[in-house]
């Protein structure tokens, strides 16, 4: 077999392909590889745990008249009336309203740590001359 054997059998193989078909099926299978990437680089823990954030306060002010429990709240110049106060309206309140703010809490705490873990990498990052391309 001779080298033209060998290129006219590869270009016969592909003789049904036109370039724009190949260059449309890029384009496409690219995009999908670019819309993947994005997505599993947006739906990290950080996100997540905002979105719990911010779902659980959502639901709070839906079971909560926040404006009463805010104006019946002593004044904040007063601490430890105020630990008093929003712990006797935990204890006092609905379940579905104990579990809600647990999970803000728990969001909020797992969202500053996400927040300082991003930050220390990324001033380890810098630090070590490491530049994204």
């Amino acid at each position: 077999m001779t080298d033209t054997n060998l290129n006219t059998t590869k270009d016969a193989s592909h003789a049904h392909v036109s370039v724009p078909a190949r260059s449309r099926t890029t384009r496409v299978v690219m995009a999908r590889v670019h819309t993947i990437h994005a997505l599993r680089s947006s739906m990290t823990t950080n996100v997540l745990a905002a979105f719990v954030f911010a779902a659980s306060l959502w639901g709070i002010g839906r079971e909560v008249w926040v404006s009463r429990v805010l104006q019946n709240m002593p004044s904040l110049q007063n601490i430890p009336a105020v630990v008093q106060f929003y712990l006797a309206a935990f204890h006092d309140t609905r379940t579905i309203v104990q579990v809600l703010a647990l999970l803000t809490a728990a969001a909020l705490v797992w969202l500053i740590g996400g927040i300082i873990s991003t930050l220390r990498q990324a001033s380890l990052g810098s630090a070590s001359g490491y530049r994204w391309q």
